[in-house]
């Protein structure tokens, strides 16, 4: 197995060696010498696999991160970019070939995440984990062999700053929309189907003014969401049903907000509507109100404020 990492392209914007591109001794741009440096790459590239039997050989290519602001393109602006948990910070290039790939020169809307390479890679050298291990990590290999569509239906990504608590926040998107919570206390809620630019805050305008569909996968995605989170879905300490509703009692956290939330699968979860809340003893004791479903789950989840 061998790893090869490119440092370029990256800023700041240098000329590459004239011998590995075709624009020229001195581009003029910023965007001319970053293009410069990709063919660049892309020559290296090339004379690597030239050297490789490619018939016994799969081949892995990903980017590390989004285009810099300063050269990105239409439909992301700048500000969508590097350095952001929008689709232009973080959605990167994935291209795979080789022995082990069915039906070759095919694209897939498979959910990927970077860690899923390690599966994927010890899976095609034939490198066995031992079961005890548990692993973020999918192996794509499935995909690859064009078995299944995907093997994730929702992937996590957050971005932090060590000096600043507002900065960053935290994404996670199924095959069609993405929740991003920020650190600041804001949020947005995007249909990467339609707004594949995230120019639409669906969330801005209320959560009534969504469709049903809407509303129902982006309640989904903020349950889920709660659960990466320093204040997940908690413990309940106890549990209780009565004429009044069924109630679940779990520990007050005062620096998050806490809500009652139900499902019917263990999949699609929303808040419950009328549920009340009361303290006693450090603790609270949320009651969801009758009529009640004939069967279905609950759960309290704590939120940052």
């Amino acid at each position: 197995m061998a790893w090869v990492s490119f440092n370029a392209p990256h800023t700041p914007f240098h000329i590459p060696p004239v011998n590995l591109h075709s624009y020229g001794a001195n581009p003029a741009t910023n965007l001319l010498k970053y293009r410069a440096a990709v063919q660049a790459m892309d020559t290296e590239i090339a004379r690597l696999l030239l050297a490789v039997n490619l018939s016994t050989t799969d081949i892995l290519f990903m980017g590390d991160n989004g285009t810099p602001g300063q050269v990105a393109q239409a439909p992301y602006d700048s500000t969508h970019a590097k350095d952001t948990l929008y689709e232009g910070g973080i959605r990167v290039p994935l291209i795979i070939s080789g022995p082990d790939v069915a039906a070759g020169g095919r694209s897939s809307d498979a959910l990927v995440h970077a860690v899923d390479l390690f599966s994927t890679m010890l899976e095609l050298a034939g490198v066995p984990l031992p079961s005890s291990v548990i692993l973020d990590s999918k192996s794509l290999v499935p995909v690859l062999a064009n078995t299944v569509g995907g093997v994730r239906s929702r992937v996590y990504t957050d971005q932090f700053d060590q000096s600043a608590a507002t900065s960053g926040g935290r994404v996670l998107r199924d095959d069609r929309y993405k929740i991003t919570r920020n650190n600041d206390g804001t949020e947005r809620f995007h249909d990467l189907l339609s707004d594949p630019a995230e120019s639409t805050n669906l969330v801005a305008s209320g959560i009534a003014a969504m469709s049903a569909v809407q509303q129902a996968r982006y309640y989904r995605l903020r349950y889920e969401l709660g659960k990466y989170g320093t204040a997940p879905v908690v413990s309940v300490a106890s549990f209780a049903m009565g004429v009044g509703g069924f109630s679940l009692t779990v520990p007050e956290d005062p620096a998050s907000t806490q809500t009652m939330w139900f499902s019917n699968d263990l999949d699609f979860w929303s808040p419950v509507s009328g549920a009340t809340r009361s303290t006693q003893s450090g603790n609270v004791i949320f009651t969801a109100p009758p009529p009640l479903p004939a069967k279905g789950f609950y759960s309290v989840l704590s939120e940052a404020p």
